[in-house]
């Protein structure tokens, strides 16, 4: 397993969703169900990023999927890096 860092940007909607209710990003990171991937946890942070989540997939094209789906659901601009 490789070990992902993916960086998120909400976007407006993504923001107005969170603010509402604050969970979200916790249960729609259990709801993409993408095999071989593993969420080890997700960090709120201050500064360009909202939110950081780190994450260990079999390759770089489950890790992609997994960023897309997530990314989708959440409302957030997603930058991938593997680590």
């Amino acid at each position: 397993m490789a070990t992902y860092i993916l960086l998120l940007t909400l976007t407006p909607e993504g923001r107005e969703s969170a603010l509402a209710d604050p969970g979200t990003l916790l249960r729609k990171e259990q709801e993409v169900a993408v095999e071989g991937v593993t969420c080890m946890g997700i960090y709120g942070v201050i500064g360009q990023y909202d939110f950081v989540t780190w994450v260990e997939a079999r390759d770089n094209e489950t890790a992609a999927q997994f960023s897309l789906e997530f990314g989708v659901r959440v409302g957030a601009h997603v930058t991938t890096l593997p680590a």
